[in-house]
């Protein structure tokens, strides 16, 4: 409920989903996915912005396994298909001065739609 009502809430532990290892590995996963998509219910914004800096680089790991790719890429479709969507996030910002979309992870983008046009 939290989620929804304050998703920004969500950024200010965002470092210690990321860094700290007790909150790693795929039993901590499904967690991390259900709350990204509470706080996107409440600002799509947020959800993108977490999805981006927290699962996105699941995605591009060696180490991930098919269902965790799956699992990640899944809520970003949902959240991406949130009727007003796109200008909600064109026009969004999570914080003055932050990309919703940090340049890394835009790097991990480009690099998957590369491989992806290869495959095709």
């Amino acid at each position: 409920m939290v989620l929804r009502r304050k998703p920004d809430s969500l950024i200010a532990v965002l470092p210690a989903l990321r860094e700290n290892a007790k909150y790693q590995g795929q039993d901590k996963l499904t967690v991390i996915v259900w709350m990204i998509a509470q706080a996107s219910l409440g600002d799509l914004s947020v959800g993108l912005y977490a999805w981006a800096r927290n699962l996105l680089p699941i995605v591009n790991s060696k180490t991930g396994n098919p269902q965790s790719r799956d699992l990640v890429l899944q809520l970003v479709e949902k959240i991406l298909s949130t009727p007003k969507a796109r200008p909600i996030l064109v026009n969004g910002a999570v914080r003055k001065g932050e990309r919703l979309i940090p340049p890394s992870s835009f790097e991990i983008l480009v690099g998957l739609l590369t491989l992806n046009l290869q495959l095709d």
